[in-house]
């Protein structure tokens, strides 16, 4: 999780009573309380690299992160970052997924990306926002650089009533079992809460 200030807490599940896991424990346990996210450290990210989500494999880091192009109005697109060192040094490769065109759904600017691969492709969720309404969308890459927005976006819309009917947004995303687990926040002008969808399967579109 990020704080305003940039700076991420890097989380461990535990579950009550017990050691913490090396290996995290079911999504399910998170889900029926018997698991919850404890603080365990702190990373300080450079002061560009905002709301991170990384995929680590083998001694490969990909490093999403956010990118404001306006940050007085918050403008912005979705940006790569390569390490070959496990994060050590992180190489800046550039805009992976842009904003939309004027009268698209994520005009105003794309954001908060949650990423996954699976396999040989790369899933990339994120929220996009066109000055008025902002829902979720999804993106595929075989490379972990080249994306094909899912032509069907946005992948998630917020409801019309309800504790979400606002907007909907910052996506995190995992599988577990078979099943795709996709948490994000809902607002309603009063209170932000954090909802849960699942599926068992993410369309292919590359």
């Amino acid at each position: 999780s990020c704080q305003a200030d940039g700076s991420c807490q890097l989380i461990t599940i535990v579950t009550p009573g017990t050691v913490l896991y090396t290996v995290a424990p079911p999504m399910q346990s998170l889900i029926d309380g018997k698991a919850k996210f404890v603080p365990e450290g702190k990373y300080i990210p450079p002061p560009d690299m905002r709301v991170i989500s990384a995929i680590l494999e083998n001694n490969t880091l990909w490093v999403y992160y956010s990118n404001y192009y306006d940050i007085e109005f918050l403008k912005g697109d979705i940006v790569l970052g390569v390490s070959n060192d496990r994060g050590n040094n992180i190489i800046k490769y550039g805009i992976v997924l842009p904003h939309g065109f004027p009268g698209e759904w994520d005009s105003y600017y794309v954001h908060f990306p949650g990423a996954w691969k699976e396999k040989d492709s790369f899933y990339l969720l994120y929220e996009g926002h066109d000055g008025t309404d902002t829902n979720i969308g999804l993106a595929v890459s075989k490379d972990g650089y080249n994306f094909f927005e899912y032509p069907k976006n946005p992948f998630l819309k917020h409801e019309s009533s309800g504790w979400e009917y606002v907007n909907i947004g910052t996506p995190s995303i995992w599988k577990e079992n078979g099943l795709w687990y996709l948490f994000y926040h809902g607002f309603d002008w009063k209170t932000v809460q954090v909802g849960l969808a699942t599926t068992t399967a993410l369309p292919d579109i590359t």
